[in-house]
């Protein structure tokens, strides 16, 4: 809940990023994959599988890897609240279904990958200062004055303190 509650998403698509719109298929993902373990079917599992793929044909990998993060994620704390192994088999499911809906586009993209490798940009720590001021922050105006090199669009993740507390 607090992905679709911050201002990431909202920042990225309001700076022009459109390859962050297949993120709008996040809930469904969860969705799909919490019913799936709550009623002991797979089928949703490869439907969200499909949602995974479907983020990735529409905007590349990391779309597709946020959406595995949040299933690991899901998966993770329900198996050790409901001490089943169900919520693993639907995350494997998921995730070989969205291997296999991908693949057609996936495989070119990792030999890609492979033969040019990206390396990391200057400037690409922050101290935790200005972390909490991204994460804590109100003030998320897509143009407020640079903090680092890069917009604040790029980094502002606004989470209300009271989420924050309760989380912890």
């Amino acid at each position: 809940s607090v992905f679709p509650s911050n201002s990431w998403f909202f920042l990225h698509v309001g700076e022009g990023h459109a390859v962050f719109l297949p993120l709008a298929y996040m809930p469904w993902v969860g969705v799909l994959f919490c019913v799936a373990v709550n009623r002991k079917k797979l089928f949703p599992a490869a439907l969200a599988g499909l949602l995974i793929a479907l983020c990735f044909w529409e905007g590349g990998l990391y779309m597709s890897i946020f959406c595995g993060i949040f299933v690991a994620s899901i998966a993770a704390a329900m198996t050790l609240t409901r001490w089943s192994l169900w919520p693993l088999w639907s995350a494997v499911t998921a995730a070989a279904f969205a291997a296999g809906f991908a693949a057609v586009k996936l495989l070119p993209a990792l030999e890609v990958f492979r033969a040019y490798p990206h390396g990391a940009m200057g400037g690409e720590t922050n101290p935790w200062s200005v972390i909490a001021l991204f994460l804590f922050s109100r003030d998320q105006d897509i143009l407020r004055a640079g903090v680092t090199s890069f917009g604040f669009f790029e980094y502002g993740a606004y989470v209300a303190l009271p989420f924050a507390a309760l989380a912890l």
